[in-house]
């Protein structure tokens, strides 16, 4: 009588049906079909939380920062530049305005004509000076743009084998 109770081998574990309830046996908790399904839904909960937070942070991360200097910048240059416009089109109508008292017919000049015709031809060489001045300095600026992008644009074609070229780095050295 005893013999049959030796002769039985002890029962062992009862398979977990999924993955959630062989993590709940294993933390020693007793599972029970509807407690599991709870847990369960718990768990996908849980997942779907923890993704969508990391999906909301990977959009955060991706979202381009709003920075109040660069836009004040910009809208100060696209400022300057339709000032610059307004002046181009002001000193062409002042071009005409030279021209129209140039060719204009003088009856009974004065000292005042002579006076406001040396006025004006001081203002137009002190102008013409400026402009000759703003050319060299813009064409200068150009050129200096134009370097660098070849510069740049060679790094991008032969990498740090340009970059890091013997000959370049001798012909560009100070001293």
């Amino acid at each position: 009588m005893n013999n049959n109770k030796t002769n039985q081998k002890p029962t062992r574990f009862k398979k977990p049906s999924n993955f959630a309830e062989a993590l709940l046996e294993l933390g020693g908790k007793p599972s029970s079909s509807q407690n599991s399904k709870e847990q369960n839904s718990q768990v996908e909960k849980d997942w779907l939380k923890n993704r969508l937070k990391k999906e909301r942070h990977q959009e955060v991360i991706s979202t381009p920062v709003f920075n109040r200097e660069q836009e004040e910048i910009k809208s100060k240059i696209t400022q300057i530049q339709e000032e610059l416009k307004k002046l181009a089109s002001e000193i062409a109508d002042l071009g005409e305005g030279v021209d129209k008292a140039v060719h204009q017919q003088i009856n009974n000049p004065g000292a005042y004509h002579l006076s406001f015709f040396e006025a004006l031809k001081r203002y137009l060489v002190q102008l013409r000076k400026k402009a000759s001045e703003s050319k060299n300095w813009l064409a200068i600026s150009q050129q200096r743009k134009q370097s660098q992008n070849h510069y740049w644009g060679s790094v991008k074609k032969s990498g740090t084998k340009f970059m890091l070229s013997h000959e370049r780095t001798l012909a560009t050295q100070a001293g």
